[in-house]
Order: C-alpha cells, then structure tokens, then sequence
C-alpha cells in the first residue's frame, strides 16, 4: 500500500489530476451509457423497476417536504401502513432528488440524472482508491472503468439502489486512508460516506458492512502488530455510531418483519443466489456477447430465453475474460493486493452463492440466519457487486504493472487486454423505453389531482396477480399507475413492491370482478371514493360487458381512455 510520503506533498498536481480523471469518467459515462445521457426527459431503461424506484425517489421527496412524520406511510398498498418498507426507502437518493424534482416537477428527470450520476462517481471513487493503493493514472482509470462499466451494472440499471453504489469506493478510501495516517479527519468522512451509502441503498449498505468488517481483519493480519488495535476499532465505532443514526429507518423494517413476517424463505434465497454456470454466463446487454448470440453461440441465447424476466438480472454474472486475467494478474505481482483485495474480490464471488450450493451450506447460510436484515434480502447474488469491485482494483494494479515493462512483448499483452476488456465492456445502446414526463400524463392523472382532499384510489383492472398467478405484464401497469400517482399523491389500492401485504392477492381476485355489487361493498368498506377504469386494459371476452355495467353507474366521467368512476357508499 502506498503511505502518506507521497499522499499530500504535491496536492495542486492532485488536484489537477482528480479534475481530469472526473472530467474524464463524465465524458465516459455519456458515452458508455448512450442514449440515456440524450434522453433524461423521455426514457428510462425498459424495465418496470425502474417505474418503481422512481416513485419510491420521488415520494421519499415528497414525504420529506410534506409529512416527514409519516415518512414510511406511501401512497400505496391502500389502507396498509409502512408500505415503503416494503423494498429500499432510497432516502439518500431522494435527497439528492429533491433540488431537480422542485425545479422541474419531474421524478424522470431527477431519477435519469442520478442514474448517470453513480456512474460517474463510481468511476472517480474507483479511480482515486485504486490511485491511492497504486500511484499509477493509468491502472487507477482501469480500475475506475472495469468497475463503473461492469456488465452487471448495466443489466441492473432498472435497479437505481444498484447503480447508485457511488459512495462505496469514497468509504473504502478513506478507510485506507485512515488506516495508513490515522488521521481524523479521514476517519470523520469515512463515518459520512458509510452513512450516505446505507441511506441509499441499505442492500447494498449490508454487503458493504460485511466488507468492512473483513477488510479491518485482513489489514491487521497483514500489518500484524505495526498499528495498534484502537485503530482497527474506531471504524466499527463510526459504523456504529451510523447505523444507531439509522435506528429511526431499521426499526420500520424490524417492524414490518415482525408485525407481517416478511422474509424470504431458503428456498427464495437460493433461486436467486449464482449458480457455478453464472459465472460463465454473458449478459444480454453486452454488445459483444449479444452479436455471438445471435450468430454463433445459439446455446447463450437459449440459455437466456430459460431464465424469466425476474432471475435473468441474477444469473448473467461472467466478469469478462479480460477482467479474469487482469485481476489474476494483478493479484500476482501486488503483493499488498494479493493479501487484501483478492480475498475481497472472493469473498464477494463466494457470498453471491447464496446459503446452499446445491445441498452444501454456503457461508452467506450464516449471514442468513445470525445478521438481522439478511433474512429480508432476496438475491445473495447481487453479492457479486463486491467482487467486481476487488476484481477491478487487481485489474488496475495489473495495468499499472504492466504500463512501467518497456518489453515489446508485455506492452502487446497490455493492449490487446484492454482491447478486450473494452469488447467485453461495452453495453450499447443502453436499451430504453420511452417514458411521459408528469407534464405529458395521461388525462385521468390530471383529474385525479384536481380532486379536493386525499379521497382513496383504486385503478382497474389491478395487475400482477391473477388467477393465482404472477404476470409480468400486469405488473408494468401497476409500475405505470403508481409513476404517475406522482402527479397526484392519493392513496391506491394499488401496488407493487419487493413484498406485497399478504391479503393483496386475495383483494386483486375480488376487486377485479368490478363493478358487480360485491367489489363495489369491498371498495366501499375499504374507504376507497373512485375507480379509474381502464377499458383497454380488460380481455376482450370481457371488455365490453364491464364497459356497458361501468357506463350505467351514477356520475361516471370520461377522461381520455379512462373512466372516472365514484363508488357508492352502500352499493345496490
């Protein structure tokens, strides 16, 4: 590890340096991401999770400004409480929202530039601790790249909590800092950065605690008895200090786990944990892989065709082969790297295997069932985000290695590595879908957000679960509905989350059979005041029996391709 002899004697070149390496992961993030950087205020990548974290950004604004006392009480899931609970709050994203979502009106906008914003930042992070280990521009840009740019992030771009990592690699380098100056202030940013990131996405906010814990442990195996233990300490004492600042948020989650008992079973987890095959897997979003496919690897297109459309994301984790060899190399000739960042890179490879691979428990089984919060997590895969990570900082010392060999023989190895690491790299075009602006929201919205008060909601049909069971396309219009009550704010029936309340499959089959007199009793008993009924939406067997029925109750308004439609406080 590089000390502090050379870290703070020539800081205007440092920061000049810093300038350009973000100047330059800003240029790159526009490049490698296009469209988006085109298209903030009329896409988004198509994927109805992305929908869905934008409502969650753009009501944790909301609720911020307007009722931070009821923070956790979202508009959906009607008459449940504590319903953001139901997936990540994103609070640290929100926050960051809320300037653009007051100058524009428009959560798309706030949550597209965030989107290219982790980006950015987890290049420049990457960058500046691996610059901080390596001494070298270009291995530390190589690392920035390996790790911002990774296959895996854009495959999970719907997932803003797993883009928005961008605090991750600033607690890791003033944690180095720290343990190589022991300086204060180090320490101080170390607590705000590890408090910033568990307030944007505390999933990956547990993964990057357990990182911690073993990187102080493998740092102080390898230095042994050259820092003294207090050293080692006061970061688990500023980890601490953040979470008990997060007690506030963790005991909604503790409730809402004990009060309904939402945790993922065993069997869950390991649905969604890696299987050995994943590692070896491509993702669809990558150019290279995507052109093989389609002309030569036909097996690699089945393989992705096997996988619905919730595990694809989980199960497509090969690294690239030019990351592989770099980070084998780096480990190598690093020999500060081969004791601390192969060990991580492995443990998040091994931990993304979930708690059983095949009838052999795993070690995340004891994360699982000892750390609370694990019991709650779905897909132990996306563990992999660590050991891209490790995998990205060895890649970099690689190159660094590498760039100072004037052997002819090494530098072509250089070269063609990076051609392929940039090959394998490459996800374009981001794939997206169009999306309205509030502005542009269909007219029912609109009416809905002139009514006076907060009159409860539901829209029909409801999707996502039907018939016993799930549908994916159901559940895109339940993303649509709940984006734009944004516009609106009232209460919904309707939802979708990472859980849902255990009597919304039960009240989905009896609602649906609107407007007979028994959904409309359901509706009435709730609370609920209107039905926006969408036509288009019902099967045509059945649309124009519902449409006829609808059109004979009292007060029905047409809006566009919906009906407004008051439910009688005493159906007949």
């Amino acid at each position: 590890m590089a000390g502090s002899e050379t870290g703070r004697s020539d800081r205007p070149a440092g920061r000049r340096r810093s300038a350009l390496a973000l100047l330059f992961f800003v240029l790159a993030t526009v490049v490698l991401t296009y469209p988006m950087a085109f298209q903030v205020a009329g896409a988004q990548p198509a994927h109805p999770d992305t929908l869905l974290n934008t409502w969650m950004i753009a009501w944790g604004a909301h609720a911020l400004l307007h009722q931070p006392l009821h923070l956790f009480d979202a508009n959906i899931f009607y008459p449940h409480t504590n319903t953001l609970a139901y997936s990540e709050h994103q609070l640290g994203s929100a926050l960051l929202a809320l300037p653009v979502i007051l100058a524009t009106g428009e959560p798309l906008i706030a949550v597209n530039l965030l989107l290219l914003f982790g980006f950015v930042m987890v290049g420049f992070g990457t960058y500046l601790l691996a610059y901080h280990h390596l001494r070298s521009v270009p291995g530390a840009l190589v690392a920035g790249l390996a790790f911002a740019f990774a296959p895996f992030r854009f495959i999970h771009m719907p997932h803003v909590q797993l883009t928005t990592i961008q605090w991750l690699p600033f607690v890791f380098l003033f944690l180095a800092r720290y343990l190589d100056d022991r300086r204060r202030s180090d320490l101080l940013w170390f607590g705000v950065f590890y408090l910033l990131q568990m307030l944007t996405t505390m999933y990956i906010g547990a993964f990057m605690s357990v990182t911690i814990v073993i990187y102080l442990l493998l740092v102080a195996l390898a230095r042994r008895r050259r820092t003294p233990l207090r050293a080692y300490l006061l970061p688990l004492v500023a980890m601490a200090v953040c979470l008990a600042l997060l007690t506030p948020i963790i005991l909604h989650y503790l409730a809402l786990q004990r009060q309904r008992g939402f945790a993922r079973g065993e069997e869950e987890n390991v649905a969604f944990s890696a299987r050995a095959v994943d590692f070896a897997t491509p993702s669809p979003e990558q150019t290279l892989y995507r052109l093989l496919a389609s002309r030569a690897l036909p097996a690699l297109r089945q393989r992705w065709d096997y996988e619905g459309p919730f595990t694809l994301m989980e199960h497509t984790l090969f690294p690239g082969a030019a990351l592989i060899c770099l980070a084998a190399l780096g480990a190598c000739v690093w020999r500060p790297g081969r004791a601390l960042w192969l060990p991580i890179a492995v443990l998040g490879l091994v931990l993304s295997l979930g708690p059983k691979l095949g009838a052999v428990p795993m070690p995340y089984w004891l994360l699982y069932k000892g750390v609370p919060g694990f019991s709650g997590m779905r897909a132990p895969a996306r563990f992999v985000i660590i050991g891209l990570f490790g995998m990205a900082i060895l890649a970099g010392a690689a190159v660094a290695w590498l760039w100072k060999r004037p052997q002819p023989s090494l530098r072509a190895v250089l070269v063609s590595a990076l051609l392929l690491l940039a090959a394998e790299s490459l996800c374009l075009p981001v794939r997206v879908g169009h999306v309205s602006l509030l502005r542009n929201a269909p007219a029912i919205y609109r009416r809905l957000a002139a009514l006076p008060g907060s009159p409860p909601i539901v829209e029909l049909p409801m999707g996502g679960y039907l018939g016993g069971e799930w549908h994916f396309m159901g559940f895109m219009s339940e993303s649509r509905r709940i984006y734009f009550s944004a516009l609106h704010w009232k209460p919904l029936v309707n939802g979708w989350s990472s859980f849902l309340p255990a009597d919304y499959p039960d009240r989905v089959s009896l609602v649906n059979r609107f407007p007979l007199p028994e959904a409309q009793k359901a509706l009435a008993d709730l609370g609920v005041r209107y039905a926006v009924v969408h036509p288009g939406e019902y099967p045509e067997s059945v649309r124009g029996l519902v449409l006829r029925k609808v059109l004979a109750m009292p007060g029905v308004e047409r809006h566009g391709d919906a009906l407004l439609v008051p439910i009688p406080a005493e159906p007949e």
